[in-house]
């Protein structure tokens, strides 16, 4: 059973939309459990999100943003927030098991729930219509790719297997809800290497939720060419779609304090790109991007999207009276509200892409008593 910290947050707020994220904390060492699991430390929280359709709005919580709860677990994990719980899956040994966290306080501390069918390094994972969907990590390749569950039940079942050309690369592969289609949007390199530096070429499949069936991706670009600088990740889930269009977030590989947005229209075949500087437009004097890598953006509707980031504060930002002086950093943890909108009437620049504008409408910033490394996060 995990252990939880006395410490704790308001739950969240029913007239609100919440964000549900965890994370590890950094710097802590991991520990040996008896059954000879290597453990780390993940801190669990809840930020009402704000609002969105405030001018301008920024606020500044005083108080320190402390977790709900705090558990140890195996670092191979992931989490879903599926109506007012937390399921919390890791693995150890090729073993995977489900705790279920209830986020209305009626039921005490982690509960053991329904264990998946099978084992799975980091899985593509949705819910849709109160039901979590996970596919593809899969540790042996004759494994059930995709599964589901149903939470009234408790039970998971397997769900029809996509084409060879995506099961074989279950851990190569981009994946996105199509909300109002019921669709679940899935993409495969078609080969992981091209002759001249071409660009990599990736076919899209959809997964139909009601008949239970994958089917070539319905649209005039049969296949998509990825641009060099497209910041597609294929182990990662960041990508989301709002209509015809799928939006996904990267770090400027030359400067980190730069966020970049990424859009691709699916029938248009068109790209776009915008930038924001987080030092200038977003974090205040002396504060720096304190992340490893973005977590994706959370949709909000109508071009609206949800984005946390942290940072750290640091009095002295020059490198070399630093190494003279106590290293001081102060963390904190922003909640930003963007609205992008892409630019088609332009031309594209040399390598194709044309402009995406991103206006920063709200930010909320938390003092934290320590950074994490954030696993996740999801609207509830």
């Amino acid at each position: 059973m995990a252990d939880e910290s006395s410490s704790t947050t308001s739950r969240p707020n029913d007239d609100r939309s919440a964000i549900i994220f965890g994370g590890f904390t950094r710097y802590k060492k991991r520990s040996v459990r008896d059954d000879g699991a290597i453990v780390s430390q993940i801190e669990w929280f809840s930020i009402d999100v704000p609002d969105a359709d405030a001018d301008a709005d920024s606020h500044c919580q005083k108080q320190k943003l402390n977790p709900l709860s705090v558990m140890e677990i195996e670092n191979e994990c992931y989490f879903a927030a599926l109506d007012s719980s937390i399921y919390c899956i890791s693995s150890h040994h090729y073993r995977d098991r489900v705790q279920i966290f209830d986020l209305t306080g009626d039921i005490d501390g982690w509960q053991p729930g329904p264990p998946s069918i099978v084992s799975r390094v980091g899985p593509h994972k949705f819910v849709v219509d109160g039901k979590l969907y996970i596919f593809g990590g899969l540790r042996e390749v004759e494994s059930p790719w995709m599964e589901v569950l149903d939470p009234k039940i408790g039970v998971w079942k397997p769900l029809p297997n996509p084409p060879v050309e995506i099961r074989n690369h279950s851990r190569n592969v981009v994946a996105l809800l199509l909300k109002p289609k019921k669709q679940i949007l899935v993409s495969s390199l078609l080969s992981q290497h091209t002759p001249d530096d071409r660009p990599l070429e990736c076919r899209f499949l959809t997964y139909n939720i009601d008949d239970q069936s994958w089917e070539p991706l319905d649209t005039p670009v049969s296949v998509c060419k990825l641009r060099p600088r497209c910041g597609f990740r294929q182990r990662t889930n960041t990508a989301l779609a709002d209509g015809d269009t799928l939006y996904w977030v990267s770090f400027d590989f030359l400067a980190r304090h730069e966020l970049v947005i990424h859009a691709y229209n699916l029938i248009t075949d068109e790209w776009f790109e915008g930038y924001l500087n987080t030092c200038d437009e977003i974090f205040g004097k002396k504060e720096l991007l304190y992340e490893h890598r973005p977590h994706g953006l959370l949709h909000l509707g109508h071009s609206k999207f949800c984005l946390l980031l942290q940072s750290s504060f640091i009095p002295n930002t020059n490198r070399r009276q630093r190494r003279r002086e106590q290293h001081i950093e102060i963390p904190y943890l922003y909640c930003v509200i963007i609205v992008v909108s892409k630019i088609s009437s332009m031309d594209p620049d040399e390598e194709g892409f044309k402009d995406l504008n991103i206006s920063v409408v709200a930010t909320h910033k938390y003092p934290m008593d320590r950074s994490i490394d954030i696993l996740d996060a999801q609207l509830l």
